[in-house]
């Protein structure tokens, strides 16, 4: 089904729910990932959606201040726990072009 580092909180119910922000969610692990040199989680999200528990990435903006805002806010909204939260791709792609 995926890698579970990078897999998306909602796969934790089962792969009918991947969908586009699926794919969101993991370009924002990869993102945070070559931005900050580190995973944006200690344990795969999935893991503790499994657990009962709400995953917290680390801030980028706190490892990396000086990337702009908007970057960081950027990856954030892609690594949101919620599919609805994060941005659609032809949004990601259309921030990614003025960031």
């Amino acid at each position: 089904m995926g890698t579970p580092m990078y897999m998306a909180p909602e796969l934790a119910g089962g792969a009918d729910r991947a969908g586009p922000a699926a794919d969101v969610f993991s370009f924002g692990v990869l993102a945070f990932e070559l931005l900050a040199d580190r995973h944006p989680y200690d344990a795969p999200p999935i893991r503790a959606i499994l657990d009962g528990r709400t995953p917290e990435p680390a801030a980028l903006r706190e490892l990396r201040p000086e990337l702009p805002a908007a970057v960081c806010e950027l990856v954030a909204s892609c690594l949101a726990i919620s599919p609805d939260a994060r941005p659609t791709a032809p949004a990601l792609v259309a921030a990614l072009a003025r960031a």
